[in-house]
């Protein structure tokens, strides 16, 4: 967003077209205007009476340093309805992110996706801990060649949250058939 007239006219728009609700991020890139952060895109109130996610990072990102993302939570957290977590494999950060959240957590988890296609994406996005978790979980190099399957992930983690955002890496189509496969549409 270019300045504030610009996110309030884009907002209005949403709201007149039906969106009711919105997941704020702020990106990993320099600001292209009066913004640089997500906190500074919900202090304007234009998205009030709008239902609100916020992004989590469980592991950490690597645009922003430990204590200022926790900042920043802190900053967030008064205006979200709940929390989208970066996508992960190691279930223990996420247990961990989940168990001191007070709004709903929607944990990030990527549809079936061979474990090279993982690793490119972890390496992207900055999710050190899960690159560690791949690395240390290969057990033959023909594992490369197969899907990785998000039910071990979602069977970990099930108990401690209801709420699942799948990220796709536009694999869209497997992840369609994977959700119908698994009863979860």
């Amino acid at each position: 967003m270019q300045d504030e007239k610009q996110l309030k006219d884009y907002v209005s728009r949403c709201k007149d077209g039906g969106v009711k609700q919105v997941l704020v991020i702020g990106g990993g890139r320099e600001p292209m205007g009066k913004f640089d952060s997500s906190f500074q895109l919900l202090e304007t109130g234009y998205f009030e009476k709008m239902t609100i996610g916020i992004a989590g990072h469980p592991e950490g990102s690597p645009d922003i340093s430990d204590l200022d993302l926790e900042k920043a939570m802190i900053d967030k957290k008064p205006y979200a309805d709940y929390i989208v977590t970066q996508w992960l494999l190691d279930p223990q950060p996420i247990i961990d992110f989940v168990s001191k959240q007070s709004v709903p957590v929607h944990v990030g988890i990527t549809g079936p996706l061979k474990i090279s296609s993982l690793i490119k994406f972890a390496n992207i996005v900055g999710a050190k801990n899960s690159i560690n978790f791949l690395k240390s979980n290969f057990t033959k190099a023909l594992d490369l060649l197969k899907p990785k399957d998000p039910n071990d992930l979602i069977g970990k983690v099930k108990s401690h949250t209801d709420f699942f955002h799948i990220y796709t890496f536009g694999g869209l189509k497997e992840t369609n058939k994977w959700l119908k496969e698994n009863g979860y549409v």
